[in-house]
């Protein structure tokens, strides 16, 4: 028998790093020989959830693109409109507390839309589970599931889905929450053998225990792991180039063939060893002893040159960790021609970004009626629920309140109302107004748009002429 219960929320999962990832650990703290890096790179990286996750997390692009696309589906939040009059005031407030606090961690809805942006990036979708639970208030308790620790498996002929969850080091559960706390005094506890032996977890598929949000077929950052190892490799070359040509190259000279100059090849292997510490210390604490015949030349800060290749490659691989996030560098830094270059741009990431919204409203909207509602006793159709989301491009507001003027010149509105709660949606203080002030703003566009009197056929006396007779 299924349990609810036995759904693990978030397992304290480590990194199970393969080999791959512990040479590139060893490589970057402690240095390693070039035979060994060129091992790593001369194979493709295996495509594992645990090689995604520690390549996107070590890097800046891919993890500050993908928050950049969180908060841009998330705009100013997700509108709820209910047309049940006799239900609208219970289904907002249940939504809105729910939305305020999703799970016993204190996390909002918008958390929803961060971490699956992230997971949907990395692993290719985001797991949330759901608990009925009497510590909430609206009685649903939603936390999502580490993707490190489950993995999806399927009939391949019913096409049955579930998540199989094997909770290898969690702290457990407790009868309540004075209990979690006071265990806690004896942290960090170790344990016990009977938990890291506990049975694998099964959870199905189903919208009654999951709320699943799959955006790709394959995660994006999979087409890009070579590039971001590669990257931490050229960066670690950078930091050994910086260590020898941070300050101008020097070349020693022992001794001066006019005055002296060591003919015995041990002395002059010893004195060239001399000089050779003493330049290492130099290079370190700025001073250095050697014998007054000795010479030391600079070569000039050009010898250093070559080292423009390094932040080329990586403007390169940034381009193509950016592609592969559908995104691209004109979003990152401005270049070319803004009108013709990055609006295109930003247009078609938007319209993908607006895809995914379809995507989200609709996996809300069943979540909302079927799950958190029913529970609450509370029965809305989909005919009654809407959810919503600001415009992404600001910079079309105008556009938009021209279009609303012409509806309402083409009486495409049936009342006030409906072009306010449109506006409602970028400017939260603009809210439904009752019958009579919809009938003295109706009377007062009539008025402010009414057509002049036209004058009699063949001309007409001005208003001035009236008025004078």
């Amino acid at each position: 028998m299924y349990s609810l219960n036995r759904i693990y929320r978030n397992p304290n999962s480590s990194y199970n790093a393969p080999a791959l990832v512990e040479i590139l650990n060893q490589v970057l703290r402690m240095g390693s020989e070039n035979q060994q890096i060129f091992e790593v790179l001369s194979k493709s990286i295996p495509d594992t959830k645990n090689n995604r996750a520690v390549l996107f997390w070590r890097d800046p692009v891919p993890v500050s693109f993908s928050y950049i696309e969180a908060y841009t589906i998330i705009g100013n939040g997700l509108k709820v409109v209910c047309d049940d009059p006799g239900q609208r005031s219970n289904t907002l407030e249940c939504i809105n507390s729910f939305n305020s606090r999703i799970n016993a961690q204190r996390q909002t809805v918008d958390d929803v839309f961060t971490r699956s942006t992230t997971d949907n990036n990395i692993y290719g979708s985001s797991v949330w589970r759901i608990l009925y639970t009497d510590d909430s208030e609206v009685g649903l308790d939603l936390a999502r599931v580490d993707q490190l620790t489950i993995d999806k498996a399927s009939d391949d002929k019913k096409g049955w889905e579930c998540f199989v969850q094997k909770p290898y080091t969690i702290n457990g559960t407790y009868a309540s929450k004075n209990a979690f706390y006071n265990s806690m005094k004896a942290w960090p506890a170790v344990p016990s053998i009977a938990m890291m032996l506990s049975p694998k977890v099964v959870i199905p598929n189903e919208p009654e225990y999951v709320l699943e949000f799959e955006f790709y077929e394959r995660p994006p950052i999979s087409t890009v792991l070579d590039v971001l190892l590669y990257k931490q490799f050229i960066l670690w070359y950078m930091k050994m180039y910086s260590d020898r040509y941070w300050s101008p190259f020097k070349v020693g000279y022992v001794g001066d063939p006019k005055t002296i100059f060591p003919e015995d090849p041990t002395q002059m292997a010893s004195q060239q060893e001399d000089l050779l510490m003493s330049m290492i210390n130099m290079r370190n604490s700025g001073a250095m002893a050697t014998a007054g015949y000795n010479r030391i030349d600079e070569l000039g800060k050009n010898s250093a040159a070559s080292s423009e290749i390094y932040p080329t490659f990586i403007d390169h691989l940034d381009k193509q960790t950016m592609y592969a996030l559908s995104g691209s560098m004109g979003q990152r830094d401005a270049s070319g021609s803004e009108l013709a270059v990055s609006r295109t741009i930003e247009a078609g990431w938007l319209r993908q970004n607006m895809g995914k919204r379809t995507r989200y409203r609709r996996a809300w909207e069943e979540f909302y009626i079927n799950r958190l509602l029913a529970f609450n006793g509370i029965k809305v159709s989909h005919q009654q629920l809407h959810l919503s989301f600001s415009p992404m491009e600001q910079t079309r507001l105008v556009d938009l309140m021209g279009a609303i003027e012409k509806g309402k010149k083409a009486c495409v509105f049936k009342d006030v109302n409906e072009p306010r709660a449109v506006l409602h949606e970028i400017w939260d203080n603009i809210a439904e107004v009752d019958e009579a002030m919809a009938k003295k703003l109706d009377s007062d566009f009539m008025e402010l748009n009414k057509k002049p009197e036209p004058a009699a056929f063949g001309g007409g006396a001005s208003k001035a002429a009236k008025e004078a007779d």
